[in-house]
């Protein structure tokens, strides 16, 4: 007797028993090589004569490089030779001669310009200026041997708007900034005729002018929760 009611308590008890959820393996792990690795190939950009097609991709360090092959081929070549940290920011020139990076050194984020001429695989440093960041740079198709950038040579705390001729290096103040202005825009010849001010209180302020001989105005102003 004594026997039956333990088996049927035990049964009760087998009855009654929540059931408990299987845990399911979890996914395997994603490689941090996948997730901060170097790509295979990135940056596409195709020349302004639609001759060459340029990318980044790693060399056989596993450093990113500038890469250039003509369209009608498949084998690229490498232009440039970064000994370590990597090129991620390129641009084709509008001349038909030079391929323009921008590189800091051991990540001080003072990138400076260097130009590549395509055909002859040499490379200039084109604002070799310690402690000096380059940003902002403008190219315009009309002008071809041309760029504008934004350059804190003068002082650490404002760009000033530079402009540098291809053909000889010649590099010469264009626009002085007129305080906390942080984006330019050139008109179509190619003159700074606008810029975008911070302002103390978090808005924004668009400044243009009739002529580069002419002084700053504000064109119209915008809240910080109207910046896009």
């Amino acid at each position: 007797m004594h026997r039956l009611f333990a088996a049927a308590c035990l049964a009760s008890m087998v009855t009654f028993m929540p059931l408990v959820p299987a845990v399911a393996e979890p996914p395997p792990l994603i490689p941090r090589e996948i997730l901060f690795g170097n790509p295979e190939r990135a940056s596409p950009r195709i020349s302004p004569d639609g001759r060459y097609l340029a990318y980044l991709a790693p060399d056989d360090r596993n450093v990113l490089q500038v890469w250039v092959r003509p369209l009608d081929q498949k084998e690229a070549r490498k232009v440039t030779e970064d000994p370590k940290r990597g090129i991620r920011q390129f641009f084709w020139a509008h001349d038909g001669v030079h391929l323009l990076y921008l590189q800091d050194t051991d990540g001080d984020e003072n990138f400076h310009l260097y130009a590549v001429d395509v055909a002859q695989g040499k490379t200039r440093a084109l604002t070799p200026f310690k402690g000096v960041r380059v940003q902002g740079i403008m190219l315009d198709h009309n002008f071809p041997h041309q760029v504008l950038l934004g350059m804190n040579q003068r002082t650490r705390a404002a760009f000033d708007v530079h402009r540098l001729d291809l053909k000889t290096g010649e590099l010469k103040l264009d626009t002085e900034n007129p305080g906390m202005v942080m984006s330019w825009e050139a008109d179509a010849q190619f003159q700074v005729r606008a810029g975008t001010k911070a302002r103390a209180d978090g808005g924004f302020e668009l400044l243009v002018r009739d002529a580069v001989d002419q002084p700053w105005r504000t064109l119209r102003t915008w809240p910080a929760e109207e910046q896009a």
